[in-house]
């Protein structure tokens, strides 16, 4: 019912703006100016599109030429048809002591003869295929998965039917090169940042600790640690325990690819605590008092290390004393514990008495 409603109500504004077109002819008729002729034209076209939309002829209309649309596209789906595509080459069993992983060819092109449905398909998806460097012939200088590696390798990731015209390369050569080996320390080489109130609760850890790496001689003798990729941790609430990967490098190899990183975090807290004030730079013939004598120092710490002061030391520099005009020295903090942060004194500055 709402539906016919619907519809009675679209032909009622309709009928009504036609009738207005209708008017308007007749209005445009009783004044013979050139103008007016053209409109009438118009106008008459419009009335005439009314009836024809609103006939049965239109929708017959409609769906044979939706029919005769599917129709052509099932005929043109069965059409063979040749394209090129890019396909993704992931290796397996690689030689990293005789080899640059650089060298290494990370995609080729393939020319692939298919019925049009395969064709689509084949062009959204990502193809890739596996290379086994067990299959690979070798010589004293190279590597080299033939051609015949290469379509076979192809022939697994694409339908029986579906013809390899071409391939480029032809096949792949990896030139053999002398590497030695060292172990390494690794580094992580990312950014870490925290959601509010939580901080780092103690130092990363990676493991191993250190990597076997190869390459030439003269290059690891330049290398001091290598790094993990840049990867970015953002708004920490948890710990971090997973494997990250290290950052290639074409001139050097690893024995391994990934390595494991914890990074230990938790809710940080305020903590205050009574300090004596130390002097420093001062003559040996002199001493330097300060009121007061100990001040109190406020700090963030890691909930775990709640308590601890150790580490935490406040200065009253003698060579401030130098121009100094106010009468007081601005107390200077010092803490080795990278966990301990935001340290801050009240009072920040104290009066001050040298004696000889």
């Amino acid at each position: 019912m709402l539906k016919k409603h619907k519809a009675s109500l679209f032909y009622e504004k309709s009928d009504a703006f036609y009738f207005y077109i209708s008017i308007k002819i007749s209005t445009f008729e009783s004044h013979k100016t050139k103008n007016a002729v053209y409109k009438v034209k118009f106008f008459k076209i419009l009335l005439s599109t009314k009836t024809f939309i609103l006939s049965k002829n239109a929708l017959i209309f409609v769906f044979f030429l939706f029919l005769s649309f599917c129709f052509w596209c099932m005929q043109s789906m069965r059409k063979k048809y040749e394209v090129e595509v890019d396909v993704k080459i992931n290796y397996t069993n690689v030689p990293i002591k005789n080899i640059n992983i650089g060298d290494l060819p990370h995609t080729l092109s393939a020319t692939l003869k298919e019925q049009g449905f395969y064709i689509f398909l084949y062009k959204r998806k990502e193809l890739s295929i596996m290379l086994d460097f067990d299959n690979f012939s070798r010589n004293k200088f190279a590597y080299t998965a033939t051609s015949d590696i290469l379509q076979n390798a192809l022939k697994d990731i694409v339908m029986q039917s579906t013809q390899i015209t071409s391939i480029t390369p032809g096949e792949i050569s990896i030139k053999t090169v002398k590497k030695v080996g060292k172990k390494i320390p690794v580094r992580f080489g990312g950014s870490i940042s925290f959601a509010q109130q939580y901080n780092q609760s103690d130092p990363i850890i990676i493991t191993p600790k250190e990597v076997e790496v190869f390459g030439d001689q003269k290059i690891l003798d330049t290398l001091q640690c290598i790094y993990t990729i840049n990867k970015e941790y953002k708004n920490l609430k948890d710990s971090v325990n997973e494997k990250i990967k290290l950052d290639a490098n074409g001139n050097i190899s690893y024995a391994q690819s990934t390595v494991n990183i914890t990074i230990p975090v938790e809710r940080f807290t305020e903590q205050s605590v009574n300090v004596p004030v130390a002097g420093i730079n001062i003559p040996e013939n002199m001493t330097l008092r300060t009121f007061p004598a100990n001040v109190s120092v406020s700090y963030f710490v890691n909930a775990s290390k709640y308590g601890t002061t150790e580490n935490i030391k406040v200065y009253a520099d003698y060579n401030d004393i130098k121009g100094n005009k106010t009468g007081k020295l601005r107390l200077k903090t010092e803490c080795k514990n990278p966990f301990i942060f935001n340290i801050r004194c009240q009072p920040a500055e104290v009066d001050f008495l040298l004696e000889r």
